[in-house]
C-alpha cells in the first residue's frame, strides 16, 4: 500500500514538475509572473498522497530549521501549514503553506 501511495505521490510530483516548466516557460516568454503558479488545491492533492513517514519528515526538518514547534504527528495542522509558509518565505517563494515537489526536495535534502 505504501508502494502504491509513494507510486502515486511521484506521478503527482511529475504533473506539477511539469506546470512548473510550462509556467517557467512562459514566464520568459511573456516577461511576467503567471497568474496562478501552482495551484493549491493541486498541491493539496499531492500532499494526500505522501505517506504519514514522509509528512513527519517534513515536521521534523521544518522542526530542525526552528519553523515549528509542534508534535510531530505526520498530519499538517495549522502549526505545520504555518511553519511551511515560513520556509516558503525563506524561499523566496510565495507563501502558501502547500509544499511543493521541488520545495519538497529543498527541504528533505538538508
Amino acid at each position: 500500500a505504501e508502494a502504491e501511495a509513494r507510486r502515486k505521490a511521484e506521478a503527482a510530483a511529475l504533473i506539477a514538475a511539469k506546470q512548473a516548466r510550462q509556467f517557467a516557460r512562459d514566464r520568459k516568454r511573456y516577461g511576467t509572473k503567471p497568474e496562478v503558479a501552482l495551484n493549491p488545491t493541486a498541491l493539496a492533492m499531492i500532499e494526500k498522497r505522501l505517506s504519514s513517514k514522509i509528512r513527519s519528515r517534513i515536521q521534523l526538518s521544518l522542526r530542525s530549521r526552528g519553523l515549528l514547534s509542534g508534535s510531530i504527528s505526520g498530519d499538517f495542522g495549522p502549526e505545520t501549514r504555518a511553519a511551511i509558509k515560513n520556509f516558503q518565505t525563506e524561499l523566496r517563494a510565495e507563501p502558501t503553506g502547500y509544499i511543493t515537489p521541488r520545495q519538497l526536495r529543498v527541504l528533505l535534502s538538508e
